[in-house]
């Protein structure tokens, strides 16, 4: 074992594990073997880009999408150079265009990587991990095929997982057939008949994709979304924003106070013509600072209360696809209620759902003909049915964030074990981390985690 070359393992090549290893690739000073582990047949793609769908735009424009912080201009350069022109129009640094496109550039960016690397060996392999055992001063890695790895350090980048079901009276309709529980899986909406009547659960950037992927293909059938508020995300501006500055007071430290603080300063920006989009930008950059600052109660508060409100302006759509839902919004066949769903009763030709309005002691039925769970991120790593995850747990090596958000780490993205210490060989990124981190889905900000978490794990190994 001791004469096995350095080797470090990236479980997960979606595009937090395709931007660590790039970023190990870039940073290395000594010989190392990097094992670049997916059970998916394409690198870089994860649940995000790996849909084909055209009208699955970016949320962000390209200014802001390349993979690394100090060469911003990396994605827009290869873009112009690969996909000049997408839909009949030039791509520009404002452009939104398609996740798939995206999807390869994340592959270009690592061949490139691994190409420019004298130092490193990558190794992929076409398998998911199961179960991680310490032995000695090494890792050994079970694989589902049964092939033995060995690394000295190993890096969690596994993504987001399914949708949790909504707790209803009924619950086994969740195994019917006209309930899809994936709405990232590219059969959810394969051969629907153009007419079906398709219920949403959720409102968000799930929902939206669906949405506008039925809008696509044609659909005439009429949708329905339901949400606990009925919040849909709202778009990016269709010009560049001038920036302001909003770090002359100091935020408030509860979760109301914050939204009332928020919805202030909208109003005396837009009483000014500026957009309102340019508040939540400027606050963007003290997020996690804030976010660790919050006390446990306050951050539980902004869980309960303030979150979906928060997303909605947040995590904000391609004007493009704002666009369409507001065209199959206004000709009536798109609607969204704000309530919750309390039980399904399935017939021979659809299901009829009940759900109870918001703020109103009023309950409606809706009868569709497929159920798709659009409900978003589940961060409860509790209720993850993930070998890995379970194997992990049961081995007491992690343990949930707080207040069951994604996974404990250090700052630094070591993994905390079920004793409170932190692990010196294994790590994670991106969504696992959003309990500590809160925001830490957009690539803008896994880049930055992603190259800092690169320089701690290469620190560690020396």
């Amino acid at each position: 074992m001791g004469r096995l070359p350095y080797t470090i393992a990236v479980i997960g090549a979606g595009a937090s594990g395709t931007l660590v290893a790039t970023q190990l690739m870039r940073h290395a000073r000594r010989p190392l073997h990097l094992l670049l582990i997916e059970p998916r047949p394409l690198i870089g793609r994860g649940a995000a880009y790996s849909t084909p769908n055209a009208y699955h735009l970016l949320n962000t424009p390209a200014k802001k999408m390349s993979v690394y912080e100090d060469r911003p201009d990396h994605f827009i350069d290869w873009l112009q150079r690969h996909h000049n022109t997408l839909a009949g129009e030039a791509t520009t640094a404002y452009s939104f265009v398609p996740r798939y496109v995206y999807g390869a550039y994340l592959q270009a960016v690592l061949e490139e990587a691994s190409t420019l690397s004298k130092l490193v060996t990558l190794e992929r392999i076409q398998d998911e991990v199961s179960m991680l055992s310490p032995s000695g001063d090494s890792i050994e890695l079970y694989l589902k095929s049964g092939q033995p790895l060995h690394a000295h350090q190993v890096i969690l980048a596994i993504g987001i997982f399914p949708s949790r079901n909504p707790p209803v009276s009924t619950p086994e309709f969740y195994r019917s057939l006209r309930y899809r529980s994936d709405p990232w899986s590219s059969e959810v909406i394969t051969d629907l008949a153009k007419d079906t009547s398709v219920l949403l659960l959720g409102s968000g950037l799930a929902m939206v994709d669906v949405a506008v992927a039925l809008h696509g293909q044609g659909h005439v059938g009429p949708i329905t979304a339901i949400s606990r508020r009925g919040l849909v995300p709202q778009p990016h501006s269709s010009v560049p924003l001038p920036s302001i500055d909003l770090t002359s007071h100091p935020y408030p430290m509860t979760a109301h106070a914050l939204m009332r603080w928020v919805q202030d300063e909208i109003k005396q920006v837009t009483s000014k013509g500026i957009d309102w989009r340019c508040v939540i930008d400027a606050l963007i950059p003290s997020i996690q600072s804030l976010w660790q600052e919050l006390p446990l109660e306050e951050k539980s508060r902004f869980l309960r209360h303030v979150r979906p409100y928060w997303e909605a302006l947040r995590h904000r759509i391609a004007p493009a696809v704002a666009m369409t839902l507001d065209q199959i919004r206004t000709s009536g066949q798109f609607q969204v209620y704000a309530g919750r769903v309390c039980s399904y009763q399935e017939g021979r030709d659809s299901v009829a759902v009940t759900f109870a309005l918001r703020r109103m002691r009023k309950e409606l039925v809706v009868r569709a003909g497929l159920v798709i769970n659009c409900t978003g991120l589940n961060s409860d790593i509790r209720s993850f049915d993930h070998p890995l995850i379970v194997n992990l747990l049961e081995q007491g090596l992690i343990r949930p964030g707080i207040l069951g958000i994604g996974l404990d780490t250090t700052m630094k993205g070591a993994l905390v074990n079920a004793e409170g210490c932190s692990s010196s060989w294994l790590w994670t990124l991106g969504s696992l981390r959003r309990g500590q981190l809160w925001e830490t889905t957009a690539v803008s900000e896994i880049r930055q985690q992603a190259e800092r978490l690169a320089m701690n794990v290469l620190q560690a190994s020396e």
